[in-house]
């Protein structure tokens, strides 16, 4: 070779092409490198939900001071809505006695004593002393619920039975009562109940 010339050995043309072609792969790699680590923000960032603003948060949370609903209205006869408790006694029967507790919504009257010996026989329906003789209760349909009492079966079985009751007027000397007169019983103490029944009124005075 002669000295100063500028004329390469094949060897060298080939190292130069190799080089060239290292240094394209290269870049090639990096920009696949670059290409996946976008694409897995941008997974990342799909599965990742923006966190939620205090505005969102109290919208998902229940309305913890929302208000309960009202109770009912109780719809009762004029002066129903009175404590009618205390002493009383039977218009037609003044020897039965009922001690009546009241508390606003709901009235007992439990019967306050043994009937006299000249008491007409009505061992049935009579409620048995200090036992509940109603139970009723100021709603939206009326100061209803049930005379509580017992019944024969056909079988002559002695039954406890409910007879359905409402007060239907009150004023300073007692209330009126109204209720079933009667009931069909099975000879299991069932009642059976094909369609309104009679009912009859009765007078609590007090004493």
């Amino acid at each position: 070779m002669i000295p100063g010339s500028r004329l390469r050995s094949p060897d060298s043309r080939n190292s130069r092409a190799a080089f060239v072609v290292a240094a394209a792969a290269a870049a090639l790699a990096l920009a696949a490198l670059a290409g996946l680590a976008a694409c897995a923000n941008d997974r990342r960032a799909r599965a990742e939900p923006a966190p939620a603003t205090p505005a969102a948060l109290d919208a998902q949370a229940p309305d913890a001071a929302a208000a309960p609903a009202p109770p009912e209205k109780a719809v009762v006869p004029k002066g129903c809505d009175i404590n009618l408790g205390g002493r009383y006694k039977l218009s037609k029967k003044p020897f039965w006695t009922y001690q009546v507790e009241d508390d606003g919504v709901h009235l007992v009257a439990k019967r306050a004593d043994l009937p006299d010996a000249g008491e007409p026989a009505e061992p049935d329906r009579a409620p048995r002393p200090s036992e509940p003789g109603l139970v009723l209760e100021r709603t939206a349909r009326g100061f209803v619920g049930n005379e509580l009492g017992f019944a024969r079966s056909p079988s002559g079985t002695q039954c406890p039975v409910t007879f359905r009751a409402e007060i239907v007027a009150c004023d300073a000397q007692g209330f009126t009562v109204r209720s079933e007169d009667s009931v069909a019983l099975d000879d299991q103490c069932h009642i059976q109940r094909s369609g309104p029944a009679s009912a009859s009124e009765k007078v609590l005075v007090r004493q």
